[in-house]
């Protein structure tokens, strides 16, 4: 397998893994409202929430390793990573910084969803 392929199939993982985890939860909280209906509790709703989010924060540090940027760095490997991504010559940093970005807006979605508890009366 080339190093460009291998990069576009690990891109294609980071780009699908955030909404996989996202739909999931979406699908798996609603399934559990009536169970949390019925014990008068939502923490199984939470639970849930927890786990798409431990899903979602191990893409981003996946995404981070995979990239290289961890550890420490000066102002010329900034710079150097910079130059790399805009001249499109690094496809792992590329694939590493789309993962980076993608991991945090669904943290955000997961997040927004999980706090739908809190506002809704789950059993109306």
């Amino acid at each position: 397998m080339t190093t460009r392929r291998k990069y576009a199939l690990a891109g294609l993982l980071v780009a699908a893994s955030g909404p996989g985890i996202w739909f999931a939860q979406l699908l798996v909280t609603y399934a559990l409202v009536p169970f949390s209906c019925r014990i008068g509790s939502t923490i199984p709703l939470y639970g849930v929430t927890a786990a798409a989010l431990v899903g979602v924060v191990a893409v981003a540090v996946w995404a981070v390793r995979r990239a290289g940027l961890l550890g420490r760095r000066t102002a010329r490997d900034w710079m150097r990573v910079g130059v790399a991504v805009e001249e499109g010559t690094d496809d792992r940093l590329t694939v590493a910084i789309l993962g980076m970005a993608l991991a945090v807006y669904f943290m955000l979605a997961v997040t927004m969803m999980g706090l739908v508890p809190v506002v809704v009366d789950r059993c109306a």
